[in-house]
């Protein structure tokens, strides 16, 4: 279950780092704006996924999660890092308070992502901080 798990969201988080990437790189408003909901769609259906998988794997003991759960933590937070990432590289082609509400979202998924950082931190002795300092 969680080798299929993992393939399926990679491939969700590779399309949708292309489609940022080319958001980047498009010409017109239109679609930039396309992309830029492109990728937004597909890190939230990877979320979504991780989600669904993070509350069905079990845990060894209270103080120790399984490999498994580590791993699907680790997408997790990586996940919603690229999310806040994602929306704070399209905030920054707006202007005042489209801008700020953008910038908002952007904090809100590396918020979220952190916390997802902190369970790792506790659960799996890891130590990424990369939601933490953005």
């Amino acid at each position: 279950m969680i080798e299929e798990l993992k393939e399926s969201v990679d491939q969700l988080r590779d399309e949708a780092q292309a489609d940022r990437k080319a958001t980047r790189k498009a010409a017109e408003p239109e679609e930039r704006e396309r992309l830029f909901g492109t990728a937004v769609e597909k890190f939230e259906h990877a979320i979504r996924r991780l989600e669904r998988g993070h509350r069905g794997v079990q845990r060894e003991q209270a103080s120790r999660y399984s490999t498994d759960e580590c791993v699907v933590l680790e997408r997790l937070s990586q996940t919603y890092g690229s999310l806040g990432g994602t929306w704070r590289d399209f905030a920054l082609t707006k202007a005042g308070p489209e801008r700020e509400e953008m910038l908002g979202n952007a904090r809100a998924r590396y918020q979220r992502g952190n916390e997802y950082e902190e369970e790792r931190r506790k659960f799996c002795g890891a130590l990424d901080t990369y939601n933490m300092l953005q």
